[in-house]
């Protein structure tokens, strides 16, 4: 049986748990999983309105808007603006 991934930053599987207890990382807020996307996470099962767990591939930093898991931003909004957080098509 494949061991289940363990987030590095709560200690808890992926696949098993409610999200992320983490609600900060590298002094950014994390973006939540919108309470209306309908379903869990694809890549780390957060559930809607969740944290998603650290190197999940859907999360987006909140400060660039970039993919999280390659942010490269330091926490510097591009260009003094503020940063636009999507989570897939139609989603923002």
């Amino acid at each position: 049986m494949a061991e289940l991934a363990i987030c590095q930053d709560c200690n808890q599987p992926y696949l098993t748990s409610e999200g992320c207890t983490r609600l900060r990382l590298d002094g950014r807020e994390r973006v939540p999983l919108p309470g209306d996307w309908g379903e869990p996470c694809r890549d780390c099962a957060t559930p809607p309105g969740g944290i998603h767990h650290r190197g999940c591939c859907v999360e987006h930093c909140s400060v660039c808007g970039d993919q999280a898991r390659f942010c490269g931003c330091g926490g510097e909004v591009p260009h003094g603006g503020r940063a636009h957080v999507s989570h897939g098509p139609g989603r923002a």
